[in-house]
């Protein structure tokens, strides 16, 4: 419980940092203050905040010592795997590690598309920070959605390598390279219907290999996914079979993705004025999250045996939103005062998540 109360702290503390700058006003950061703020993050992110795969991955990090270790664990990705036995085991080494590359890539990426700023690092703070530093593949994500605005934005094919870095971080991830194409195209409404048709018959039509694709297959589909299932609820973290917590948790973190989400697919249904005057590279990352959506929904309806990734797809959709809500802002889309309701509905969600890591640590007596 130490290590949570800790983390809880280390959070609040950032959270209040960038909380200040954001009410004073101020907008692009420094060059040298992002690089302090980087680490700051990449310190957080290596300590951990207790939540989810946490206590998870200690347990298996800690058990590499040998290449044989690396060749014949299946519970991550072989390149995490060979990480952990370079780092001989040590699970802060192998944290700092992942965080140094999400961090470092995120603020890199950030100054290069001029996004460096205090709105944008506090809505990250307050809608994925606690999500996007308990598991280790969400830097995938980051790369990709800023690789993508880059892209559209300074027309530089050399981005397309650091949306392709997204996949190596997560077998998953295929899913937003999936989705690229809906980033170069203006949506109108029939194109939307399309969209959301195209993947219902993908689902049901390529029921087996869609599952197989999603997290590299090869196993028997439904005691893969019962194995999963148990491992995310002992690690509290089962949405599914989770507790009251858990479910107020999940919801406040998505019931406002929902709604902004909900705002993109009026604006282009009524072919609002103000969707064709966001610029080219929010309305790419705008549709491929609205992609994420759809297909987050079409797994949650359809019986097709990756209900687990419902969450998981609808994880990715966070970084985007933190993304545009500032810029949002900035167009008259929204107002300021809507923008700090969800910062504040997104903060209540972190500290709950942290309030069920206590519970969850107490029960289990975990000190």
């Amino acid at each position: 419980m130490g290590h949570i109360l800790l983390s809880f702290l280390f959070y609040n503390i950032i959270l209040v940092i960038f909380y200040n700058h954001y009410r004073r006003g101020h907008c692009y950061i420094k060059k040298t203050h992002l690089v302090l703020y980087t680490i700051l993050l990449i310190a957080f992110g290596t300590y951990g905040t207790g939540e989810g795969d946490y206590l998870h991955y200690k347990e298996n990090v800690e058990m590499f010592h040998s290449l044989y270790d690396v060749m014949f664990y299946n519970g991550m990705e072989i390149q995490y795997n060979y990480l952990a036995y370079l780092c001989d085991g040590n699970y802060n080494l192998w944290r700092l590690v992942i965080f140094s590359i999400q961090f470092v890539g995120m603020s890199w990426l950030l100054y290069k598309a001029k996004l460096n700023t205090y709105p944008v690092l506090l809505s990250f703070i307050a809608i994925c920070l606690i999500y996007y530093t308990y598991q280790r593949s969400y830097w995938g994500v980051i790369f990709f959605f800023l690789g993508l605005y880059l892209l559209l934005n300074k027309k530089n094919p050399l981005f397309i390598i650091i949306m392709a870095l997204c996949y190596f971080s997560h077998t998953q991830n295929i899913v937003l390279l999936a989705l690229l194409p809906l980033g170069f195209i203006n949506l109108k409404r029939w194109e939307i219907l399309l969209v959301v048709l195209s993947f219902g018959v993908i689902a049901a039509t390529f029921k087996d290999s869609f599952s197989a694709l999603l997290d590299n297959g090869g196993i028997e589909e439904a005691d893969y996914f019962n194995n999963k299932i148990a491992n995310y609820g002992e690690g509290g973290t089962n949405f599914f079979g989770g507790s009251i917590g858990e479910y107020a948790v999940f919801f406040l973190r998505y019931v406002p993705l929902a709604l902004i989400v909900l705002k993109f697919v009026v604006m282009i249904f009524q072919n609002s004025e103000k969707y064709f005057a966001i610029e080219k590279s929010f309305r790419g990352v705008m549709n491929v999250t609205l992609g994420l959506i759809i297909i987050s929904i079409v797994i949650l309806v359809s019986d097709i045996g990756v209900g687990i990734f419902f969450y998981r797809i609808l994880a990715m959709a966070l970084f985007p939103i933190a993304l545009l809500l500032p810029y949002l802002v900035q167009k008259g889309v929204i107002k300021k005062k809507t923008l700090n309701t969800y910062l504040f509905v997104y903060v209540i969600c972190s500290e709950l998540s942290y309030l069920k890591d206590f519970y969850y640590a107490y029960v289990h007596g975990i000190s």
